[in-house]
């Protein structure tokens, strides 16, 4: 029997003792994980960097990592095509193990810290403000103006519509980065910054009509209908994924059990959905073959496969081997892809050298011979670039972003798209690299700035306008008269 079917199928009986350690290992770090989440949910009172870090973790490496264990492995499906001489992970012995407990100490560490350091009582302490859902309204459709106006550039510079369909879009924007080069590039981080600043506003607005229960399903619609056209258009459904999170994410923090339950429901067809897209998206006028090609794969393979891709499991898998391979097979990075936070915007005309982004290096690694872009989570890149301190410095990095965190929520007032923004980096964050993140966070906050989004966000409550207001009546009214008022029984 095949290594695919060994892992589709279960494990063979004489590797039940390492089954045990990796299933004793995800066991501990899963309970630990659930009970450090279920403490910071039940003291948010809203979407929050350090959730969007949590949920982050959970979905691109806790998520497939579980999967992969309980299946024993996994092998990157045939379909792929691209070769992949990396693409088996064998959990049935101990050749992952090493790698395994890195990623396992660095989540535990995380969690002892989020533990020890996220504050208590927040939720009920903090929520003074109220948003202005119709000025958010205004925000968003000015955004979306601007992403209308991306999608008809993107197909006049691919040649029309036509050549916009058949063309690859991995494989377009690496012919728009050759053919345009520093100005693309620009032009490609304000667009993902618009897109990010529409996740964010998006996720803000369905949140709070969680928390108030009067959501406008018919505005909600239509950000659904911007995120799938997102999605058709330039083939990234991770805008519509950490959207989804977010709103998982905030049924939780309030407490909308039914809508969990419905969204619980529909989850398998959404899984399905996400892997099938996967595969299709690279010739949108192929979908039918692409589709029959995937529909005829083997089952069990396919189930698997539905599972880790609606998690974007490459990442986790490509983390273990990262663990595995650098120190050894490759040499360290030592910090050269953090870098990139004070040279991303820098033209290649002025730097030529400027070093290329962890997803790139990654690439040229382990699929040479594809013009494509792979990540290894937050924690790979960090291994990559540092090894062993990684131990330490991932669980220093969650408190730096526990500490960032409470800093946001204080400023909520001011910044009112601030934690939101922060919560949506964040999840990107555990996925991709960290410093082009903060290159996006860098703009987000200059377009919030420049075009004055957050003015009016969040006013006042009114209950504590009500005291201000007696206050401001009693001060006009004469000496004598407030007297005689304030004595009388």
């Amino acid at each position: 029997m095949g290594s695919k079917a060994k892992f589709a199928t279960g494990y063979q009986s004489k590797n039940h003792g390492m089954r045990i350690v990796y299933l004793l290992l995800l066991s501990t770090l899963l309970a630990s994980y659930g009970k450090v989440f279920s403490r910071v949910i039940r003291n948010s009172d809203g979407l929050t960097p350090i959730l969007g870090w949590l949920v982050g973790m959970a979905f691109f490496v806790l998520a497939p990592l579980t999967v992969m264990t309980l299946n024993g492995g996994y092998v990157l499906p045939t379909i792929a095509e691209v070769g992949q001489s990396w693409g088996t992970i064998d959990l049935t012995n101990a050749t992952f193990l090493i790698p395994y407990l890195v990623v396992w100490t660095c989540l535990m560490l995380a969690c002892l810290v989020v533990r020890m350091f996220h504050p208590v009582g927040r939720r009920k302490t903090e929520a003074k403000h109220s948003l202005s859902c119709a000025k958010l309204e205004r925000v968003i459709l000015p955004i979306l103006g601007f992403t209308v106006v991306n999608w008809a550039v993107l197909i006049w510079l691919a040649g029309g519509v036509d050549e916009f369909l058949l063309t690859h879009w991995q494989r377009r924007v690496d012919e728009l980065v050759e053919r345009y080069g520093d100005v693309y590039v620009l032009f490609d981080h304000l667009a993902m910054t618009n897109q990010i600043l529409f996740v964010s506003a998006a996720a803000l607005y369905t949140s709070i009509g969680l928390k108030n229960r009067n959501t406008k399903w018919g505005f909600t619609f239509l950000l659904i209908l911007f995120f799938l056209l997102e999605m058709v258009l330039t083939g990234n459904r991770m805008y519509l994924a950490i959207y989804l999170l977010a709103f998982f994410t905030s049924c939780l923090v309030f407490e909308r059990r039914k809508i969990l339950i419905a969204v619980l429901a529909v989850s398998p067809i959404l899984a399905l959905g996400f892997s099938a897209w996967a595969f299709v998206r690279g010739n949108l006028t192929g979908i039918p073959d692409s589709l029959t090609g995937y529909v005829d794969d083997d089952y069990s393979e396919r189930r698997i496969t539905a599972v880790m891709d609606a998690f974007d499991g490459m990442g986790a898998l490509l983390l273990l081997n990262v663990v595995h391979d650098f120190g050894e097979r490759f040499d360290y990075l030592y910090g050269i892809t953090y870098s990139r936070a004070a040279t991303s915007l820098i033209p290649r005309k002025i730097y030529p050298n400027k070093p290329q982004n962890f997803t790139a290096m990654l690439a040229e690694r382990y699929l040479p011979y594809v013009d494509t872009s792979v990540s290894a989570t937050a924690i790979g890149e960090m291994y990559a670039n540092f090894g062993v301190l990684t131990l330490a410095l991932f669980p220093l990095l969650t408190w730096g972003i526990l500490v960032l965190s409470q800093w946001a929520v204080r400023k909520e007032a001011m910044h009112g798209l601030l934690p939101c923004a922060l919560f949506v980096l964040l999840v990107w964050g555990a996925r991709v690299t960290l410093e082009d993140n903060f290159v996006e966070f860098l703009l987000a906050m200059s377009l919030i700035s420049i075009f004055r989004l957050e003015k009016g966000l969040w006013n006042p409550r009114v209950a504590e306008l009500l005291p201000l207001a007696i206050s401001s009546n009693l001060a006009r009214v004469p000496s004598t008269t407030a007297k005689i008022t304030l004595a009388s029984p």
